[in-house]
């Protein structure tokens, strides 16, 4: 059930700030109320829906523009160090995976479909969260995990040219990992998030532009 209510609000099937009860939901999807708050309390840990007094549950609003920005602000911070000591750190076995994953996301950006983004997002998601987890310190995982950097970004409208030149940087932070660069891959990391932050800038300059 989870996994179903979180692709409905990924792909805005629920609107950001629709209301959402549990009878409703109960009927909708033919099922006991029970796993439907096990989703939504799930949903709100993940920060895609929100739980105030008397409203009950809500699907959240998108961040602004500022509030995307500050994340940037924090993961550049933190995942360059990561890539860095995971290119120092990481096992046989952590490379081999995150370099599968790279080769896994390469795969998929042959598609085109709403499944095949989503699919997209979700291992770019476990790419940079196995690089946090590989670099042998939890707080950088932990804070990272807290953040929900790729359920937000996958909330904006889809755009396959990101995918496309995500796919070269993240392969250069993967070469770096796997060569054991640890300067190379925290300024690979360091240069992949400089440019997807003015990817994102871009993205809502244009829809300025359109709200004109």
């Amino acid at each position: 059930m989870y996994d179903r209510l979180q692709a409905l609000i990924m792909s805005s099937g629920i609107a950001p700030g629709e209301r959402l009860t549990v009878e409703a939901l109960a009927r909708e999807f033919d099922v006991s109320p029970t796993p439907i708050r096990e989703a939504l309390s799930r949903l709100e840990a993940d920060g895609l829906v929100r739980k105030t007094h008397l409203r009950g549950f809500h699907v959240a609003p998108q961040l602004t523009e500022v509030e995307f920005e500050a994340m940037f602000e924090v993961r550049a911070l933190l995942e360059p160090f990561a890539a860095g000591r995971t290119a120092r750190l990481a096992t046989t076995d952590q490379v081999a995976e995150i370099a599968d994953l790279d080769r896994r996301m390469a795969q998929v950006a042959r598609g085109v479909s709403e499944d095949s983004y989503r699919e997209f997002a979700l291992l770019d998601s476990r790419l940079h969260a196995l690089i946090a987890e590989a670099s042998g310190n939890p707080i950088v995982r932990e804070t990272f995990d807290r953040m929900h950097v790729h359920l937000h970004l996958f909330r904006l409208p889809k755009d396959w040219r990101i995918a496309d030149r995500a796919l070269a940087e993240h392969r250069s932070i993967v070469s770096a990992i796997e060569t054991r660069d640890e300067i190379l891959a925290a300024a690979a990391m360091q240069s992949h998030l400089a440019k997807s932050l003015a990817r994102l800038k871009s993205h809502f300059a244009g829809h300025r532009q359109e709200g004109r």
